[in-house]
């Protein structure tokens, strides 16, 4: 549980460092990066689709995909920056940790992580904690507020177990462009998330 903790921890921060460079890489072992256009009726026609060896995501073509140095996520994907207002866009990021040995149902990873965030955010506010499914499964969606300096940040969540792995997609947004559709656009891509079983 320690474990999965720390990695959450580590997700948040990097989430949280909106201005910093997180297309740092230094690890050779990164994803097979292949990005096409999406042929299906799902999503928007202009949509991308940025396909690994055992799952795949869909994106809008205006969003940047950004491999990562594998140590916390294995890519982010990045919505144009709000100029105007000096806003970064909404980020969405992928986790995976093995959890290969260890029976430990989704609610209680959520749990632990909540805990984490809790530490680590000014102004903490839980928002929603449940579980769901989809057509790949079950999942818990958590979402939560916080500040950073003075912007409030909002953080959602879907924590997946497939296959003996925990899939951590977080999206991340400022809470005036959550309100203004951000949500709507990032949750979209989360459901595009598919994992081979």
């Amino acid at each position: 549980m320690k474990n999965i903790a720390i990695l959450l921890t580590a997700i948040t921060l990097v989430s949280c460092n909106q201005g910093g460079d997180k297309n740092t890489q230094t690890d050779t072992k990164k994803p097979d990066l292949q990005t096409t256009d999406v042929k299906t009726s799902n999503v928007p026609a202009d949509w991308k689709t940025y396909s690994h060896d055992n799952y795949s995501i869909q994106y809008p073509s205006t969003w940047e995909m950004k491999e990562s140095d594998g140590t916390v996520s294995v890519f982010s994907i990045e919505a144009p920056m709000d100029t105007a207002k000096a806003i970064m866009g909404e980020n969405i990021q992928l986790s995976v940790q093995d959890m290969r040995g260890q029976a430990i149902p989704l609610d209680k990873v959520a749990d632990a992580a909540i805990g984490q965030f809790k530490d680590i955010l000014t102004n903490f506010t839980l928002l929603s904690n449940k579980k769901l499914t989809d057509g790949t499964g079950d999942y818990q969606q958590v979402i939560f507020s916080g500040e950073q300096g003075s912007i409030v940040m909002i953080f959602e969540q879907w924590y997946r177990i497939i296959n003996d792995k925990l899939y951590v997609l977080n999206l991340t947004g400022a809470k005036e462009n959550w309100d203004k559709g951000g949500q709507k656009i990032g949750e979209q891509i989360l459901g595009s998330f598919m994992v081979k079983k």
